[in-house]
């Protein structure tokens, strides 16, 4: 095997190796976007009942934040890996070779582009001469490969834990998110207003006190509407919040 060859092959070794390492940190940040925003749609979805507009625009966010988490880990990383701009990278990851590397790619474009590089296969030998103290392990450590798969596993088990046991809604509210499952109705609270005295009669001009208190859900104001007489018109008040809750 001649020293281009192995040179070439040493090069290709430190390409995985970043190619793992950017994959593993970008499933890392997709797997942890993809538990952090169930549990805050779940969160917030969970109180009004999982409407399904509510619902829908949840999944929407959520596919478009696994998207970007993506994109925007993969992208950039991937792109620098690219033929005409490897030769950098991989200069920052071997920065011993003192730009032995860049310039032997270059020397390699121009032989292909047909012009004559007679000092190709002397650099091929100085730069794996200095390769030799910098293993494609040691160029790229294997904590950089293990840490981010290891966060993304870590997450994703949290994910599906969530899923299965997860309580008060979460469990179920994270499945029907994902994949549609129905909600047991009753898990989900019954939401009505219970209003006293109900019907009732009383003399003219006699106050008549009313009290409404929320079920199911919470709110942090009420108003009153009266109709008086034949009027067709209502009109409203505000009604004062209790201490307890009630209205």
């Amino acid at each position: 095997m001649t020293a281009r060859e192995r040179l070439e092959q040493y090069l290709e070794q430190i390409r995985q190796r970043l190619r793992t390492a950017i994959v593993a940190r970008a499933s890392a940040v997709v797997a942890i976007t993809a538990l952090v925003v169930t549990v805050a749609a779940v969160w917030m979805l969970r109180d009004p009942g999982f409407p399904p507009s509510a619902v829908l625009t949840a999944r929407i966010v959520l596919a478009l934040s696994l998207l970007v988490a993506a994109g925007a880990m993969l992208w950039r990383p991937l792109l620098a890996l690219q033929p005409r701009n490897r030769s950098k990278a991989l200069e920052r990851h071997l920065p011993m070779q003192g730009g032995r590397i860049e310039t032997y790619m270059e020397q390699v474009r121009r032989r292909e582009a047909g012009e004559a590089v007679p000092l190709i296969d002397l650099l091929a030998e100085d730069a794996l001469a200095v390769a030799e103290t910098a293993p494609p392990e040691a160029a790229v450590p294997r904590q950089r490969l293990l840490v981010p798969a290891g966060i993304a596993a870590a997450a994703v088990v949290a994910l599906v834990a969530l899923m299965i046991f997860g309580g008060a809604g979460f469990g179920f509210g994270s499945r029907h998110l994902w994949f549609g499952a129905t909600i047991p109705k009753e898990q989900i609270a019954a939401r009505s207003i219970l209003v006293k005295p109900g019907d009732t009669t009383i003399r003219r001009n006699q106050d008549v006190p009313i009290q409404a208190t929320m079920q199911g859900f919470t709110a942090q104001n009420a108003e009153v509407y009266v109709r008086f007489g034949d009027s067709k018109d209502f009109e409203r008040a505000p009604m004062k919040a209790s201490p307890s809750g009630e209205f």
